[in-house]
């Protein structure tokens, strides 16, 4: 499959990281403006998250895997919302961009244009598959992502779609 490299590589800044003591963030640090305080609260509860961003070995990996992490979670429920969109109404929504903090930290701008290129590649396809393809990859968003907000103890994003099939 064509997207698994770049959504491995993107996973691995959610899963990556040594074992460090690092200084607790804040939803309201500077490394997330621009991005939604709720979805930043949210990703630095999140099990998964948090814990990668406490193990990194750096401060400005911390910085780096918590503010993708906070901006991926709102990507990815806007693949969400973009894929059902698509299937209620038949009609191909607008080309979900990877959102994007006001001043990326280390290489997250680059990781974010990968990522803005891994849509329009999806979005010419013309398929809403090919959407719930990216929803449902084990190293992608999806599997991770609660599908309600906040809710880390119910289904993921990948759980509900693969449930409604």
């Amino acid at each position: 499959m064509k997207k698994l490299p770049l959504l491995v590589a993107a996973g691995l800044i959610l899963l990556g990281g040594c074992a460090s003591g690092t200084d607790a963030l804040s939803a309201d640090s500077e490394i997330f403006a621009g991005l939604d305080p709720a979805t930043v609260a949210e990703s630095l509860q999140h099990p998964g998250i948090s814990s990668a961003v406490q193990s990194a070995s750096t401060e400005e990996a911390r910085d780096a895997a918590a503010q993708y992490n906070a901006a991926w979670l709102t990507t990815c429920r806007d693949l969400y919302a973009a894929y059902t969109s698509w299937l209620q109404t038949g009609t191909q929504p607008p080309l979900v961009k990877a959102t994007r903090p006001s001043t990326p930290v280390s290489d997250n701008a680059s990781y974010l244009d990968a990522d803005d290129a891994l849509y329009a590649s999806t979005w010419a396809e013309n398929d809403p598959a090919s959407i719930r393809d990216l929803l449902v990859n084990p190293a992608g968003c999806g599997d991770w992502t609660p599908a309600t907000p906040g809710d880390f103890t119910g289904p993921t994003i990948r759980k509900a779609l693969e449930a409604a099939s």
